[in-house]
């Protein structure tokens, strides 16, 4: 009689213990029914947002930087190709010629008529 009391004594703590997890597990179903059901009631709302995707990474940083160098660059090359000689070409065609000659020649140098300097000063 003592084994049967101790065999009903182990089924009845095992039934209590099957009752326990079957009350939490309705517990929560119920709490997940009134989840879904809040959700499909309310408005659509994020409830997990991902905080990495605020972060810039330092290649981020650096694309960026090397982005705005490559546009300061091409614009400055538009400005190149653009931009006019702002000397007379012709004038500095003969005064090339010139001194061709007078190297050429070896003839001393001769005083320049705009600045009164001798030009073999330089």
């Amino acid at each position: 009689q003592e084994h049967d009391h101790q065999k009903e004594h182990c089924k009845l703590s095992l039934a209590q213990e099957d009752q326990k997890r079957i009350s939490q597990i309705e517990r929560d179903n119920k709490k997940l029914i009134e989840n879904l059901a809040a959700i499909q009631r309310g408005p659509a709302r994020v409830d997990c947002w991902n905080e990495c995707l605020h972060r810039r990474s330092k290649s981020d940083k650096q694309n960026r930087k090397i982005m705005t160098i490559t546009v300061e660059n091409h614009g400055l090359l538009k400005k190149l190709d653009n931009s006019k000689p702002t000397y007379d070409q012709k004038k500095f065609e003969m005064e090339w010629q010139r001194l061709r000659y007078v190297l050429i020649h070896q003839v001393p140098f001769p005083k320049s008529k705009e600045a009164g300097v001798d030009v073999a000063g330089f």
